[in-house]
C-alpha cells in the first residue's frame, strides 16, 4: 500500500497489516497504530507527534527524518529499524525493543525508556540523549536520568534490588 502524503490525522488503525508499505510525507498526528504490524514500513519525514504506536511491530522500518515527539511506543518493536534523525522528544519507550535500530542523529531527550530492550544501537556525536530511566515518586521530584541507552539499562537494573544481587551472584 502506498500512502505518501496522505493526511490520517487522529486516524484509528489500531491492529492494521501495513508491511512494506509506503508512508512517506504523511501527517498522521494522534493516529491509532496501536498492536499494528508494520515491518518494512516507510515513514520518512512523516508526522506522528503524540500518535499511539502502542505493541506495534516496526521492525526493518524506516522512519528517517520521521516526528514521533510525545508517542505512546510502549512495548513498540523496532529492531533493526533506521530511525536516523527521527525526533522522538517526549515519547514513552518504556519496555520497547530497540535491537540493532539505527539513531543516528535522533533525538531522545525526555524519553522515558524505563525497560527498554537497547542492544548494539548506532548513535553518533549528533544524537541527542536525555534519558528518564525512572519517574519521580512524588511531585517536585527531578526524575533519574542517563545520558545514553547502555547508561540507562545499567541504572535501571541497580534501581532492582534483587536484580543486582542476581547479577552479581552470577559473576
Amino acid at each position: 500500500a502506498n500512502l505518501a502524503g496522505a493526511i490520517l490525522e487522529r486516524a484509528n488503525l489500531e491492529g492494521v497489516n501495513a508491511r512494506n508499505a509506503i508512508f512517506d510525507d504523511v501527517v498522521a498526528n494522534e493516529a491509532n497504530f496501536e498492536v499494528s504490524t508494520l515491518r518494512g514500513a516507510k515513514f520518512r519525514r512523516a508526522g506522528l507527534v503524540g500518535a499511539r504506536l502502542h505493541r506495534a511491530y516496526v521492525r526493518d522500518a524506516d522512519l528517517t527524518s520521521a516526528e514521533l515527539a510525545g508517542a505512546w511506543l510502549r512495548f513498540a518493536t523496532f529492531d533493526g529499524a533506521r530511525c536516523r534523525r527521527t525526533d522522538f522528544a517526549g515519547a514513552d519507550l518504556r519496555y520497547a525493543s530497540m535491537v540493532e535500530t539505527d539513531l543516528k542523529g535522533a533525538n531522545l531527550t525526555d524519553v522515558n525508556v524505563f525497560g527498554i530492550s537497547a542492544w548494539n544501537v548506532e548513535t553518533d556525536l549528533e544524537t541527542r540523549q536525555d534519558l528518564i530511566v525512572a519517574p519521580s515518586r512524588s511531585t517536585g521530584e527531578t526524575p533519574l536520568r542517563a545520558h545514553d541507552l547502555h547508561t540507562a539499562q545499567l541504572l535501571a537494573l541497580m534501581l532492582d534490588g534483587p536484580g543486582v544481587r542476581r547479577v552479581l551472584d552470577s559473576v
